[in-house]
C-alpha cells in the first residue's frame, strides 16, 4: 500500500508540549490510562500534532492494544516519518517478543509493510520460541512478498509515465523536445537510482537476516541463500552506482555488502564444503567507504564502517583515530532535534565509544597478554558494531 504523503508538522503551541510532557509523566509512572487521556485529549485540540499520537501509539503498545497502536503510529508516520517511535517501542518491548510480534502484525493489517518488517527483523535476532519462530519467519516472508510487489508497481507506473513522455514529446517542437529531453533525462537518472538502491538494502537487510538465522542454527540452505541476497544487493548497488556514481549511500551500503559477505564466506569455508568461496573484498571495501565519505563528509555510518575495518587489520592507531572522528560526525550528520536523530546520535556514538574503550584495552595491554585475551575477539567486536549499526542505519534511510 502506497504511503501517505508526509505533512510538514507546524509548530507546537506551549500549552501542547506541556501537556504532552504531563503525558510522559504519568506513563513513567506507570499511569497508562492516565496518559492516554492527555494524549487522546492532544490529538482532538491538534490532529496534527505529532507527539500526541506519538504518545498514544505508545501507551496503546504496553496495553496491549495492537491495533489501535498502530493506527496512532500511522497517522504519526504521516505527520513525520522521522518521530523516533521504532526505537522507543522496541525498548519498551526489550525481553517481551509478544508485544513486538503483535505490532507487527497490527502494523501489516494496516498495510505499514516497511515498519512491520523492522519488527519482525528484530525477532528474528532474539531467543523466541520455535512455534513463535516459525510465525515471525512466515509474516516475514508475507511481508518481502508486499514490498516486492509494491517495488514492481513503482516500476510500472515509471514505464507507463515514460511512454506517456514520449508520446508528449513526438507532438512537440523540435526546441521543446530538446528541453524537455534534457530535463526528462535528468529526473530520470535521480528516479531511476532510489529504487534501485532501495532494493539493495532491502535485498541486504534479508540477507543479514539469513546469515543470523544460519549462526543460530546452523542451517547449511540459509548460508546459501544468504550469499544469494548479498550477490543480489551487491548487483543492485553497483548498477545504481552505473546510474548515479556520485550515490554516497549506494557506495556505504556496497561496502557493507562486501564486508558481510567476507564474513560469511570465511564461515561458509570453515564448514569444509569445499565451496572455496572468496573472502578478500579488501579493495573494493576500502574504494567504496571512501568514496562514501568523499560525497559526503559527515556520514558518520561510513567513518565508523571504515575504522570496523581498520581494527580488523589490526591497525588499532589508525583506527582510534576514525573512531573519534565518528564521534564528530555523529554530531553534525544526527545533530537534529527530532526523536529519530537523538536515538540515532546516541546509539551510534554508544557503540563507537565502546569500539574505543576495546582498543584502548588492546593498546594498554602487555606484550604477553594479547595471546590469552584478545584471540578472535577483535573481528567479532568490529563485526558486532557494523551490523548493530546498520540495522537501524537501513531503516532510519
Amino acid at each position: 500500500m502506497p504511503e501517505e504523503t508526509e505533512k510538514t508538522p507546524s509548530p507546537a503551541p506551549a500549552e501542547y508540549e506541556k501537556k504532552f510532557q504531563e503525558s510522559e509523566i504519568a506513563f513513567s509512572r506507570g499511569d497508562y490510562d492516565k496518559a492516554k487521556e492527555y494524549c487522546l485529549e492532544l490529538t482532538i485540540a491538534s490532529p496534527d500534532y505529532e507527539n500526541g499520537w506519538f504518545g498514544l501509539s505508545k501507551v496503546y503498545y504496553v496495553q496491549e492494544n495492537f491495533a489501535e497502536s498502530a493506527k496512532a503510529w500511522k497517522k504519526c508516520h504521516r505527520i513525520s516519518s522521522h518521530s523516533g517511535l521504532y526505537h522507543k517501542l522496541i525498548g519498551l518491548g526489550a525481553g517481551k517478543p509478544g508485544l513486538l510480534f503483535g505490532m507487527s502484525k497490527a502494523l501489516y493489517e494496516e498495510g505499514m509493510n516497511d515498519d512491520s518488517l523492522k519488527f519482525t527483523d528484530k525477532l528474528v535476532e532474539m531467543e523466541i520460541p520455535q512455534d513463535m519462530r516459525e510465525k515471525v519467519i512466515m509474516l516475514r516472508d508475507e511481508l518481502h512478498k508486499n514490498i516486492n510487489k509494491e517495488q514492481l508497481e513503482a516500476g510500472e507506473a515509471l514505464k507507463k509515465g515514460e511512454k506517456n513522455v514520449n508520446f508528449f514529446l513526438k507532438s512537440t517542437s523540435v526546441i521543446i523536445v530538446l528541453i524537455i529531453a534534457v530535463i526528462g533525462f535528468l529526473i530520470y537518472k535521480n528516479i531511476q537510482r532510489t529504487p534501485l538502491t532501495v532494493q539493495g538494502k532491502a535485498a541486504f537487510k534479508r540477507a543479514m537476516g539469513m546469515m543470523l538465522d544460519f549462526r543460530d542454527t546452523e542451517k547449511g540452505h540459509q548460508a546459501d541463500k544468504a550469499v544469494k541476497e548479498f550477490d543480489g544487493a551487491r548487483s543492485l548497488f553497483q548498477k545504481a552506482l552505473a546510474k548515479n556514481p556520485n550515490d554516497a549511500e549506494a557506495h556505504y551500503y556496497l561496502a557493507r555488502t562486501f564486508q558481510e559477505m567476507s564474513q560469511l564466506n570465511t564461515d561458509i569455508n570453515s564448514l569444509g564444503t569445499n565451496k572455496n568461496l572468496r573472502t578478500d573484498f579488501n579493495g573494493e571495501i576500502e574504494v567504496n567507504l571512501k568514496k562514501a565519505i568523499e560525497l559526503d563528509p559527515n556520514y558518520a555510518d561510513a567513518y565508523l564502517a571504515l575504522a570496523s575495518q581498520r581494527l580488523k587489520e589490526k591497525n588499532y592507531t589508525e583506527g582510534k583515530e576514525l573512531l573519534n572522528q565518528t564521534l564528530q560526525k555523529i554530531q553534525v550528520k544526527y545533530g537534529g532535534s527530532d526523536p529519530d536523530s537523538i536515538a540515532r546520535k546516541a546509539d551510534l556514538t554508544d557503540k563507537t565509544n565502546n569500539l574505543l574503550n576495546w582498543v584502548d584495552k588492546q593498546q594498554n595491554q602487555t606484550p604477553s597478554e594479547p595471546g590469552k585475551t584478545t584471540e578472535g575477539k577483535s573481528d567479532k567486536k568490529e563485526k558486532d558494531s557494523d551490523r548493530d549499526s546498520d540495522k537501524e542505519s537501513v531503516k532510519s534511510k
